[in-house]
């Protein structure tokens, strides 16, 4: 009967203890759905009353840096948030910031196909043909994914539709490749290089040729 009496104890002991386990983690959890976002979250969901509260409590939040060096600006930019973007702007954000991989907002925002945010970033005086760390500049991206609109932006802006990237590839070799006419008769329209040749030696012709792209060639 002792035994018995021990082992209930035991039990209730061990079954009480879980409980406090899983209230203090549910609390925990709680906590972190509950807390206000970072200034990187609140840019890219365009919370301007958060912005402004974490812009008042220290104007440098503007330039702040998450893990991989990206600014509130980069955030904001890939998601077309605009009025967080002016915000921004308002308290002397960087608007060629250069992440850890050297991208700019404007990077973030031609490789999303965001056009209202590259002819934003554009209007206010963004340099449209920075490179970032493989040599890529915001019209590679958007040759290399077909972002029309946003291209023509771009190159209306003066971007370099021969600017090559560390493997001396251009924006025609990157729509070429995977057999976009249209974008590459866009590049080919503001003087891009049909003849431009890689590190390796191939133009844009014989790199979709290779590919198999026949309407493209």
């Amino acid at each position: 009967m002792g035994n018995l009496r021990c082992l209930v104890r035991e039990s209730i002991s061990l079954i009480a203890g879980c409980c406090i386990f899983f209230i203090a983690a549910s609390a925990s959890l709680l906590a972190q759905e509950t807390k206000p976002p970072d200034i990187w979250t609140a840019a890219a969901k365009g919370d301007l009353d958060r912005l402004n509260k974490l812009l008042a409590e220290d104007n440098d939040a503007a330039n702040a840096r998450d893990g991989d060096g990206n600014s509130p600006l980069h955030h904001a930019a890939w998601n077309s948030q605009l009025a967080a973007m002016q915000l921004l702007l308002d308290h002397d954000a960087d608007i060629d910031s250069q992440s850890d991989q050297l991208w700019t907002p404007l990077h973030w925002a031609a490789r999303n196909g965001r056009a209202q945010s590259v002819g934003w970033l554009l209007d206010h005086g963004a340099k449209v043909d920075v490179p970032a760390h493989l040599g890529q500049t915001a019209l590679h991206l958007a040759a290399k994914h077909n972002y029309r609109v946003t291209l023509a932006l771009l190159l209306e802006a003066g971007a370099d539709p021969n600017a090559g990237d560390i493997h001396s590839q251009t924006p025609v070799h990157l729509a070429a490749l995977d057999g976009y006419t249209v974008t590459v008769t866009q590049l080919l329209d503001h003087g891009g290089d049909i003849e431009a040749r890689t590190s390796w030696g191939a133009t844009p012709l014989s790199a979709t040729a290779a590919r198999g792209r026949t309407s493209t060639v």
